[in-house]
This record gives structure tokens, sequence and C-alpha cells, in this order.
């Protein structure tokens, strides 16, 4: 597994510690880059994507190559987007919902907290 994690934005440390945590424990071997520009695509190696940049640059790399997406590439890129899904792209994202649900509702009760927001999966053909 490749994670592309841009150090020049602003990105919380936890998404580095998780996917690092998830990989130790599922005894997977892993990489952390800073962009997808100087990545050499390897069969059968699963690329998670944070910045749009990075995702269609390997996406465009993948269509010069024989392998197929989802298949002996994978792609699972951050957060949901009416593009990913039509392009059929894995995603991690938070519940955007449930964010401005809790946004209103702090706001209206004058409160300034800090609160979990739930992630989950939507698994696709990027896989």
């Amino acid at each position: 597994m490749r994670m592309i994690l841009p150090s020049d934005e602003n990105f919380p440390i936890e998404i580095d510690q998780g996917f690092r945590q998830f990989c130790t424990y599922n005894d997977k071997d892993y990489a952390v880059r800073e962009n997808a520009r100087e990545e050499v695509l390897e069969f059968g190696t699963c690329y998670v994507v944070l910045r749009e940049t990075d995702l269609v640059e390997l996406v465009k790399k993948i269509r010069q190559t024989p392998y197929l997406l989802g298949r002996e590439i994978g792609i699972i890129s951050f957060n949901e987007t009416p593009l990913k899904e039509l392009l059929g792209m894995t995603v991690i994202t938070t519940d955007f919902q449930q964010m401005g649900r809790t946004a209103a509702q702090l706001l209206l009760e004058g409160k300034s907290e800090k609160v979990r927001n739930p992630f989950y999966m939507i698994r696709r053909g990027s896989i």
C-alpha cells in the first residue's frame, strides 16, 4: 500500500498514524509519499490518495500502463464527491450531513467544542 500525503497541506497527523497502524496490523508493506508525480506504479499496489491533483495524476499514469484499475492496481480516495461517485472511485469519507447537523446544533446552542465526526468507506470499482 502507498499513501500520497502532501506535507504542504494541513492534513491531520492522525491520517498518517492510522494508515501506518492499519498496514502494520494487517502485515501490509507500505510507504508514504509526498505526491504522485514521482510514483512508479507497481502491480498489486493500492494507493490511498488525499488530494485531487494526485488522484488525477495516478489515474493518468494507470491509463498509460497495461494495468487495470480495480484489479491490478487500486485507488482509495479521500472524501466523497459526485465526480468520484461517477468515476467509480472507492472513498473513505466523513459523514458531511452529520457534520452539518452537528455544526448547526453547536451554533444554535452557542457552544464551541471539538466533536468527532464519523468516517466510513464507500467501496466501488477502484479496488
